[in-house]
Order: structure tokens, then C-alpha cells, then sequence
């Protein structure tokens, strides 16, 4: 089953001028008594993610639960969205202190549900 990024209730598609796209080093130094500290690789790949602010309704943050819940089974599971650097499709994974869950802040209040604007920074990352 393809789990995708949800695209109703006007969901935020892409990420916003805060996005942040990241990937760990791969390089080990290990230190000589005398001379040029050696290198090599960790490993033959590296992880790569980013970090992205959302802002969404009430609504949409209501959506976001859901997804997160159901589609996602509390967060534990991949699902498809937009490569922030090209748009193609890649799968991601919740990550960082987003993948225990996510912390929405309220920006603005509102006795309509409608109206509310929450943001969250989340981090992602690319498997």
C-alpha cells in the first residue's frame, strides 16, 4: 500500500522559504602519531532529510492527525512526497524529535476552527 502525503482540505504540498535540506557525513578521521590524519568512508551511503515549517488551519491540522494515526500508525511508518530540491517523488519518514510527535504551536486564535493558524517545524528524512 502506498502511503502518500494527504492532499485534501487544501493540504500545504510543498515546503515553505524555511526549509532546510540536510545530509550526515560520511567521513571517518582517525588520527596518525606522525602526518595527514587518514580518512575513509562510514558507509557507502548517507542519510539525507530536511526540516520544513508548516502552517496549517484547524482543519488541516485535524487532517494531519488523522494521517498520522491512521495512515501512518503513530508516526511509524513511510509515505511519498515532494523532493524539496527537484520535486520528484521521494519516500520519507518522520525524524528527529518528530518522529516521537510532532509540536504544533498556535499562531493565531479564533472561535472559528477555520481561522486558527498553527506551524510546526518537522524534520524528514529520505529513505
Amino acid at each position: 500500500m502506498s502511503r502518500i502525503w494527504p492532499t485534501a482540505d487544501s493540504f500545504p504540498q510543498l515546503q515553505n522559504q524555511d526549509t532546510v535540506y540536510w545530509e550526515e557525513g560520511s567521513i571517518v578521521e582517525s588520527g596518525n602519531d606522525v602526518g595527514v590524519p587518514k580518512r575513509r568512508l562510514r558507509a557507502t551511503t548517507r542519510r539525507k532529510g530536511f526540516r520544513t515549517t508548516l502552517e496549517l488551519s484547524g482543519l488541516q491540522l485535524t487532517a494531519f492527525w488523522t494521517f498520522w494515526e491512521t495512515t501512518l500508525s503513530n508516526g511509524i511508518l513511510d509515505f511519498d512526497w515532494e523532493n524539496p530540491i527537484d520535486d520528484t517523488s521521494i519516500t520519507v519518514q518522520f525524524a528527529g524529535k518528530s518522529a516521537s510527535k510532532p509540536q504544533f504551536r498556535l499562531k493565531t486564535g479564533s472561535k472559528s476552527v477555520n481561522y486558527r493558524r498553527w506551524y510546526a517545524s518537522l524534520d524528514f528524512e529520505i529513505v
